[in-house]
């Protein structure tokens, strides 16, 4: 349960989710992780939620494809393509989903070790 002096009775199963419940929405200040592309403003308070939008906005992987051939980024939006469509058929681009997973895994490190990406890091030249 949730101890927020809001009390806002949301239950948990998992403590990890407990945890972020309270950083996002109970912490005044919470953490915010911003895209590391220099000409994008996006930016949120998991770093689960950056991930997939540095995939979907800033990659050109799209791992799962329909027996159609049309191609899409993310699982539910090909299942919502072939819902809508009646396909019946799940055709799963295996490289294309392990190149999205080392994907995804690469954008965790790079957000784990962005001092190591942050000129002021260095020092002044």
């Amino acid at each position: 349960m949730c101890p927020s002096q809001h009390c806002c009775g949301h239950a948990f199963a998992k403590k990890a989710h407990w945890k972020r419940h309270v950083d996002t929405l109970h912490n005044p200040q919470p953490t915010m992780h911003s895209c590391p592309l220099l000409w994008c403003n996006y930016q949120t308070s998991q770093k689960g939620n950056l991930v997939n939008h540095l995939r979907t906005v800033h990659s050109h992987i799209r791992p799962y494809v329909c027996g159609c051939s049309a191609a899409f980024k993310l699982k539910h939006q090909l299942t919502k393509h072939q819902n809508d469509l009646g396909h019946k058929t799940l055709q799963e681009d295996r490289v294309a989903i392990s190149l999205a997973s080392d994907f995804d895994d690469a954008i965790y490190w790079i957000l784990d070790n962005s001092s190591l990406f942050d000129i002021s890091y260095y020092g002044a030249c």
